[in-house]
C-alpha cells in the first residue's frame, strides 16, 4: 500500500459535498444526485464523475496522478473505482460548484480511483487514473458516510 501524499498538486474549495471529474468541453458537467447516487458515494455517467466528499463545504486538497497499477492509500477512509475515458485533446477538469481546475490527460479509457481521508481537519483526495485497464465501478474502501446497494447505479443524469 502507497503511503499519503505530502503535498497536494492544488486544493479547490468544495460546496455540496462532491467534487466532479468531467470532460472539459460538457455542457452540463455536474450530475444530479440521487438518494442512491448519496449512499453509494458517487453519480457517475459517461463523461462526467461527481464523488462525495467527507465534509459538505470546505478546502480540498487534491492530488492528481497517472499511474499503471493502482494501491489504495494507507489512510484512506473512503475509495471508490469507476470507469473514465478522457476525449481526444485530453482535457479534464476537476471542480466543485464554485472552483476548478482544467488539466490535460492522455486520451483514453482509464479506471479512475478516487481516494479520500483526512490530515487533522483537511479534507484530502487522491484522483488515480489508471490505464492499464478500464473496470467497472466498485466500491474499495467503505467508511460510515456509505450505505451502497448493489448493483451500483451508473445512470446519473446531468444537473
Amino acid at each position: 500500500m502507497d503511503g499519503m501524499p505530502d503535498e497536494p498538486d492544488f486544493s479547490l474549495y468544495v460546496s455540496y459535498s462532491q467534487v466532479a471529474v468531467f470532460h472539459g468541453a460538457l455542457e452540463n458537467p455536474f450530475n444530479d444526485w440521487t438518494p442512491e447516487h448519496v449512499s453509494q458515494g458517487f453519480a457517475w455517467r459517461e463523461g462526467s464523475t461527481s464523488f462525495l466528499t467527507l465534509d459538505e463545504t470546505g478546502a480540498l486538497h487534491v492530488v492528481v496522478k497517472i499511474v499503471d497499477e493502482h494501491r489504495l492509500i494507507d489512510g484512506a477512509v473512503r475509495g471508490i473505482r469507476v470507469p473514465f475515458s478522457v476525449p481526444p485533446g485530453g482535457e479534464v477538469e476537476v471542480a466543485s460548484i464554485t472552483d476548478g481546475r482544467t488539466l490535460s490527460i492522455p486520451a483514453g479509457d482509464y479506471s479512475l480511483f478516487f481516494e479520500t481521508w483526512r490530515k487533522g481537519e483537511e479534507m484530502w483526495c487522491s484522483l488515480a487514473f489508471c490505464k492499464k485497464f478500464r473496470a467497472e465501478a466498485r466500491i474499495l474502501k467503505c467508511d460510515d458516510g456509505l450505505s451502497p446497494a448493489l448493483p451500483l447505479r451508473m445512470d446519473a443524469q446531468p444537473a
